[in-house]
C-alpha cells in the first residue's frame, strides 16, 4: 500500500489499477467526510446519507477503470456523489428534513448562555428553519447550494462536477438562493 501523506490522488488511482486494490482506502479516508458532508446537505438524514456515501465510493472503486483522469478524482467522485443523491431523491416519494436529534448541535458558550438565556432556543429555531426551507427547494437548487455554501467549491469546481458551465453555475446559484430566502421571508419578515 502507498504512504497515505505523500502519494497525489493520481497516483493512488494507478497503483489501484495496476492491483493494489487496498490503496483505493486512501482516496476513501481523504474524501469519506467531504462526500459525507456533500450527501448529508442534500437529504437531511444520517442512516441516509451513510448509505448513499457508501453507494457512491463503492461505485467509484468499481468504475476507477473508467476514471480518466482528466479531471481531478475529488471531481469525479464529487460528480457521483450528486449522481447518486439525485437517484436516492429521486426514488423517495417525498423529501424530509432531518430530525433536530440528528444535526450536529453546535453548543452555546458560557457567555451566549449568560447574556441571553434564549440563544440555545433562538438557535435550535434557526437551524429548523433552515432545514424546512432546504427541503422545501428542489434537489437541484440544494445540491448548488451544498457545493457551493457547505463544501466551499469554486464555481469552476462546481461547473466539473455538475457537467456544466460556469454561467450555468451562477444563474442556478442565483435562483437557488432566491428560493432559499423566498422559504425564508415568513421568518425573517414575520
Amino acid at each position: 500500500m502507498l504512504d497515505v501523506e505523500s502519494s497525489p490522488d493520481d497516483e493512488v488511482v494507478r497503483a489501484v489499477l495496476a492491483g493494489d486494490v487496498d490503496s483505493f482506502e486512501i482516496l476513501v479516508n481523504r474524501y469519506q467526510e467531504r462526500v459525507y458532508s456533500l450527501v448529508w446537505g442534500m437529504v437531511r438524514d444520517v442512516g441516509h446519507a451513510e448509505d448513499v456515501v457508501q453507494d457512491v465510493f463503492l461505485k467509484a472503486f468499481r468504475k476507477l477503470k473508467d476514471f480518466e483522469q482528466k479531471s481531478r478524482f475529488y471531481t469525479w467522485v464529487y460528480r457521483i456523489a450528486v449522481n447518486r443523491t439525485l437517484d436516492f431523491l429521486k426514488g423517495r416519494e417525498r423529501l424530509r428534513a432531518a430530525s433536530l436529534e440528528e444535526l450536529p448541535q453546535a453548543e452555546p458558550t458560557a457567555a451566549a448562555v449568560e447574556t441571553d438565556p434564549a440563544t440555545p432556543l433562538l438557535e435550535r429555531e434557526f437551524v429548523e428553519q433552515m432545514e424546512a426551507a432546504l427541503a422545501g427547494i428542489p434537489p437541484k437548487f440544494r445540491e448548488i447550494l451544498v457545493l457551493r455554501e457547505v463544501q466551499g467549491l469554486s464555481y469552476e469546481e462546481i461547473a466539473e462536477v455538475l457537467g456544466c458551465s460556469k454561467g450555468t453555475v451562477e444563474s442556478r446559484l442565483f435562483r437557488a438562493r432566491a428560493r432559499l430566502k423566498e422559504k425564508l421571508r415568513p421568518y425573517v419578515n414575520p
